[in-house]
């Protein structure tokens, strides 16, 4: 992989790294621990040329799909993430793909959603490159600025690609749960609202896709409120949780998968909408909207919320932190202030499912 002398030599120690390393953990960790694979893997996606553009492509291709699979090592992200921020020019360079190149493209974006994957954990302090670059430093700043920067453009430019929206919009929510202020320093939010509703009306798995944006909502709620709203953001998750209307019928013929990606969707509307509320002008349209009363609706009646207590306990959340910014006379009128008006561990032990079994 070093000398890339013989592109059929490259090509088949590409699949030979990749056949070794499935399913075996030890393999591939022996493979991670020598630091210089990460190196070579990284070095073919950026240098490698051959007389062939589809030979080239196919190798950069490929050796980025080896790099996703060892990503799932959280050791090997570690020493991408450090690639990333010793060469600061990288993450452009890999993400700055013309549309002739949409098999590297999509292998790319699918690699950055395996990589950023660790920034669930919201923890800074955990994703440690090495002794001195933290992601919460200036260099690990930096590295979000970067890849927020590359993907938002893939964002802007792709327009045939479904699965690689999808994914960008993945890597970009996983991104949100370590940081959000890159997310608004490029417009990132507003694009990808505006982005949305020609891919709605494409075959693509929807409810995929509105998890990965419902989950950067959500985040981004947190901290900049008035920027979702205005983004059209709070329209899109109103109209989200107005449209789920699961009924018994379709309970016994939906697949299992599809059934919790509902239950993820309602929960983390509830999460949003509950950190919107926290302004007072904004709990009033969630209510005008009518986001008030499918909160109500989803606690009193569990086959809307698939009987789940997940989603019963982010709604309740929610409508108490509703209720702190417009009152109880909304409450009193929609036949609800037994929801806000009790502790809210006495709410979930009446509505819940567990408690309905035991009736």
């Amino acid at each position: 992989m070093n000398k890339k002398t013989s592109r059929l030599c490259l090509k088949w120690s590409l699949l030979a790294l990749w056949q070794l390393t499935q399913n075996d953990p030890y393999m591939c960790r022996l493979f991670i621990e020598n630091q210089k694979i990460i190196n070579y893997l990284l070095d073919i996606v950026q240098n490698y040329y051959n007389i062939s553009l589809d030979d080239s492509n196919h190798i950069k291709a490929a050796a980025l799909r080896v790099l996703t699979y060892l990503s799932a090592n959280r050791d090997a992200v570690q020493q991408i993430l450090q690639e990333f921020i010793n060469n600061k020019y990288l993450i452009s360079i890999l993400l700055n793909e013309n549309n002739e190149e949409e098999i590297i493209q999509k292998e790319m974006v699918g690699f950055l959603v395996q990589v950023t994957t660790v920034f669930i954990d919201n923890n800074k302090d955990k994703i440690i490159v090495n002794n001195n670059d933290e992601l919460g430093s200036l260099n690990g700043k930096s590295l979000i600025n970067e890849l927020v920067k590359g993907l938002t453009g893939i964002l802007k430019t792709t327009t045939k690609n479904d699965q690689i929206f999808l994914m960008s919009c993945a890597a970009l929510a996983n991104i949100s749960f370590m940081n959000t202020d890159s997310l608004i320093k490029y417009d990132t939010l507003t694009i990808v609202l505006n982005s949305i509703r020609q891919r709605f009306e494409s075959s693509m798995d929807q409810s995929l896709l509105k998890d990965q944006i419902i989950t950067l909502l959500a985040n981004m709620s947190q901290k900049h409120q008035l920027i979702v709203v205005s983004s059209g953001g709070l329209i899109f998750l109103i109209q989200t949780l107005l449209a789920i209307d699961i009924d018994n019928n379709d309970n016994r013929t939906m697949e299992r998968s599809k059934i919790l990606s509902i239950e993820r969707i309602q929960q983390k509307i509830a999460v949003a909408l509950a950190r919107l509320g926290n302004h007072k002008s904004t709990a009033k349209i969630i209510y005008k909207l009518n986001g008030v009363s499918k909160l109500i609706q989803l606690c009193k009646e569990p086959k809307q919320r698939n009987y789940s207590d997940t989603v019963l306990l982010a709604s309740i959340a929610a409508l108490k932190r509703l209720a702190q910014s417009i009152g109880r006379l909304p409450f009193k009128e929609l036949n609800a202030l037994d929801l806000i008006d009790s502790k809210l561990q006495d709410i979930f032990i009446q509505y819940s499912i567990k408690n309905e079994s035991l009736v």
